[in-house]
């Protein structure tokens, strides 16, 4: 695969991604309707997908968007995660959070890295 076509294919896929982040935000006001869903819950969805919508926009407007471009950026994002997680594995050894506590925020972290498609460092 030559550049191009990989150019042509990230395109392609931040398309992708921003439909289907968008998709949900239809739907949610159509359940709103419906009643049973709580207006704190509607309003965290709307803004978690609306996130990611800014996110993807923001990412597919940059105009190096080469494969080595998306590494670099991964990388960045691996090393703050691993210092997010370094962090609340600190708050826990001191005392400030619990165990249950922390491995709900790994959880999060995890899910985060899983998403992006990068390991982590696990202390």
């Amino acid at each position: 695969m030559n550049v191009r076509e990989e150019r042509t294919l990230q395109r392609e896929e931040m398309l992708a991604r921003e439909h289907a982040a968008t998709a949900p935000l239809v739907d949610v006001d159509g359940v709103a309707n419906e009643g049973w869903p709580t207006r704190e819950h509607l309003d965290q969805i709307r803004a978690h997908h609306g996130d990611r919508v800014q996110r993807y926009a923001k990412i597919g407007s940059v105009a190096d968007c080469t494969p080595d471009a998306t590494e670099a950026f991964r990388r960045l994002r691996h090393e703050t995660l691993t210092a997010e997680r370094l962090a609340v594995i600190g708050l826990r050894n001191d005392g400030t959070i619990s165990d249950d506590v922390l491995h709900r925020l790994e959880h999060e972290l995890d899910v985060e890295a899983l998403r992006l498609g990068i390991g982590e460092r696990r202390v």
